[in-house]
C-alpha cells in the first residue's frame, strides 16, 4: 500500500508507519486510538494492530500511526492447520464488542 512502509524505532522493533491525511480521515486516528484502547485492546475479538504511537506533522495536514509491523496475510508462514483453522475463524468471525458509536 503506497501509504505505509516500514521502519525501525530507536529501540530496534520493526514498525509500520501509515500516513494519515487528516482531510479525507478526519475519524480514522480515533478509532484506531479508541480499538488500541484497554476497554477494547483487553478484547479476545479485537484482532486490530495496537497503535504504539500517533506522530502529528505541525503545519500540515498529515500524521502517522505507528503500528508494528506485520506480515501480509497472503504471505502468512503457516506452519500447520491449525494455524490455518484459527486464521480462517479470525477472519470470519462475527464482533459481538458493544457498538463503538452509540445509537
Amino acid at each position: 500500500h503506497w501509504a505505509i512502509l516500514d521502519a525501525t524505532r530507536d529501540d530496534g522493533a520493526y514498525v509500520a508507519l501509515k500516513r494519515v491525511d487528516l482531510t479525507l480521515a478526519t475519524q480514522e486516528i480515533e478509532m484506531a486510538k479508541l480499538l488500541s484502547s484497554p476497554e477494547f485492546a483487553e478484547d479476545p475479538k479485537n484482532h486490530c494492530v495496537p497503535i504504539l504511537d500517533i506522530i502529528e506533522v505541525d503545519g500540515s495536514n498529515t500524521a502517522f500511526i505507528v503500528m508494528p509491523l506485520l506480515f501480509f496475510t497472503d504471505f502468512a508462514p503457516f506452519e500447520t492447520i491449525g494455524e490455518v483453522i484459527e486464521y480462517c475463524r479470525q477472519i470470519f468471525e462475527v464482533n459481538s464488542c458493544p457498538p463503538l458509536i452509540p445509537p
